[in-house]
């Protein structure tokens, strides 16, 4: 039986693990579990890294985005642009904020905000356009800051799948009002469970933020908003601090598969949507002859060649998404969801089983 290849790698090396257990005793220790010096340790070398003035750890990046909203003001009336193909949270929460999603086609080259669409869709009511960075590719930020230059619509960068792309010589996660991070184990940066960060640059959201991820609080049991319950804990700062310091090396085996998949797949046969210089949480294809897609993903199967089918569905689709658009309106989308494939990137893969997957795709 042929070895397998996962989809996503949740390995961690021995040097890794045992820096760690000897950082959970020592939170066992000093009885400091949540949002103690681990917490700080992180945030101020994840802010280094991406060369943001403040990030702060929360409890996931559904929350960081929700947080992201609540702190602009988001509120029932309001409408938020995102794009139809992405995670049903990008919407959710805004859906749970009260206001209306619009939804946005994506384009055919990166599978991010198609900008001809953004222009038709944004009005009076817009406050907010959420830039999904889909699969660790970067979406058109300079475009679409030119769309809000002269309005109050502010940007949040959706870095979920995507720690670690850039956009020009920027890190994702800065660009924006603010960058909205998961660190769920099958990230580029990972942790043991769930967690997440927002990144931004304005001091004057500190305060606001850091209350309302520990349930509005302002001081001792004075509660200034109603907030959430989205404390980073020190067990999941500690694992990623100690992946963080060594994340450049792993990013770059990505880059460095990211561009074979390029150099290597066969054009006639695939569509290939990453952009070639970033380190892709997975690549994502289609099969140019449709028919030939069951096909392929049974023959992946058979070789034990773990594959995504992301996203099978619109956010437009779920009867809960409050479509006030026509299904029409999204063609990519349509087309994408029906026909996708994503396919291993991380860094565990070696040329050797790289080679493997490329040699059985182009024999299809």
């Amino acid at each position: 039986m042929k070895e397998s290849i996962d989809l996503f790698d949740l390995s961690v090396s021995e040097d890794i693990k045992k820096k760690y257990i000897i950082e959970v005793k020592d939170i066992i220790k000093n009885k400091n579990f949540v949002l103690g010096k681990k917490v700080r340790d992180f945030e101020n070398n994840f802010s280094k890294f991406l060369n943001v003035k403040y990030s702060l750890g929360l409890n996931s990046g559904t929350d960081s985005l929700e947080i992201g909203l609540k702190t602009l003001g988001v509120k029932e009336g309001d409408e938020v642009i995102v794009p139809g193909f992405s995670f049903f949270a990008t919407s959710e929460v805004i859906l749970k904020l009260g206001a209306q999603p619009i939804y946005c086609d994506i384009n055919l080259n990166d599978l991010t905000l198609d900008i001809d669409h953004l222009k038709k869709l944004i009005s009076n009511k817009t406050k907010v356009i959420i830039a999904v960075h889909l699969f660790g590719n970067s979406a058109s930020m300079d475009e679409i800051k030119k769309l809000t230059r002269k309005t109050n619509i502010k940007i949040i960068e959706d870095v979920a799948q995507a720690f670690g792309s850039k956009y020009k010589e920027n890190y994702l996660g800065s660009i924006g009002e603010f960058g909205c991070f998961s660190f769920y184990p099958t990230k580029n940066l990972g942790g043991f469970g769930d967690g997440g960060s927002i990144t931004f640059k304005k001091k004057g959201y500190l305060k606001t933020i850091m209350s309302l991820r520990n349930h509005g609080l302002k001081e001792n049991y004075y509660h200034e908003y109603v907030g959430y319950n989205s404390r980073l804990d020190s067990v999941q700062a500690s694992i990623l601090n100690l992946k963080l310091a060594s994340i450049k090396n792993s990013l770059n085996k990505r880059i460095k598969n990211n561009k074979k998949y390029h150099k290597n797949i066969d054009r006639d046969k695939y569509r290939i949507y990453s952009q070639e210089n970033q380190p892709m949480n997975v690549v994502p294809l289609s099969v140019k002859n449709s028919k030939n897609l069951n096909k392929t993903k049974k023959i992946l199967e058979k070789n034990n060649i773990s594959y995504g089918s992301y996203y099978p569905y619109g956010l437009y689709e779920f009867p809960i998404s409050m479509l006030t658009q026509k299904k029409q309106d999204f063609p990519n989308t349509q087309y994408i969801k029906e026909n996708i494939i994503t396919l291993p990137c991380h860094g565990n893969i070696d040329d050797k089983k790289l080679s493997r997957i490329l040699n059985i795709l182009n024999e299809i």
